[in-house]
């Protein structure tokens, strides 16, 4: 019933990024969970956000700054904050940073635990997928 709520509150305003409900969430307050099983299986890389490019680059970017847009009316002490880091940031915008805080993040995590594919049981993988599983 949560995700519906949330879902329903961006019809008409965030077309092709629904998962930005999830930083909705955060920002509410809303604890996210970690299930160390897969349920879903994405792959990174290949989706639309990261090999669309820039027509899907420019839709799903709008859609990001409606829902950061909803998120700062909503909670003046994250705007604030926000505000706070762009004063410090030499002329980089937020996006900017948010760009250099995930491409650190990735290689920091592939540098300790080599891959992505964590707890991955391949032989189901491969059923779901009908396709081998390749490790790069």
């Amino acid at each position: 019933r949560m995700i519906t709520a949330y879902t329903n509150e961006i019809v008409g305003h965030i077309i092709y990024g629904e998962d930005t409900i999830y930083l909705r969430m955060l920002a509410d307050g809303i604890p996210i969970g970690f299930w160390n099983h897969n349920f879903i299986w994405y792959e990174v890389g290949t989706g639309v956000s990261t090999k669309g490019g820039d027509a899907w680059r420019k839709r799903l970017g709008k859609d990001m700054d409606v829902c950061l847009f909803i998120i700062e009316q909503l909670h003046a002490e994250l705007r604030e904050e926000k505000e706070k880091i762009l004063s410090s940031a030499h002329g980089k915008t937020m996006r900017d940073l948010q760009k250099k805080y995930r491409t650190d993040a990735f290689e920091a995590y592939i540098a300790e635990h080599g891959s992505y594919l964590q707890d991955v049981d391949e032989g189901e993988l491969e059923r779901l997928v009908h396709a081998p599983v390749v490790r790069g």
